[in-house]
């Protein structure tokens, strides 16, 4: 999501953003047992092999060009968790 007014020399701008998603490791496989045919690519040894993981940030900027006697300011935040 991203919002903004003005221009670059006198505006703002807010933008966030939000990932949560699954995951299967399946990256440390016997590259022979796939060629053969014996296990699939994309599929999991174990299915409960993998996790979670959750992201979201946040950011604003004042103008790129402040006024006389004030300063540019921008506020980042971020967290991600994972399982």
């Amino acid at each position: 999501m991203n919002y903004s007014q003005g221009n670059l020399d006198n505006g703002f701008s807010f933008t966030g953003m939000y990932m949560n998603d699954a995951f299967h490791a399946t990256n440390q496989i016997p590259q022979r047992a796939v060629t053969e045919g014996l296990i699939c690519l994309y599929c999991p040894l174990d299915p409960t092999d993998g996790g979670s993981s959750e992201r979201y940030s946040f950011s604003a900027n004042t103008p790129r060009q402040p006024t006389p006697g004030s300063s540019r300011r921008t506020l980042i935040s971020s967290a991600i968790s994972c399982s």
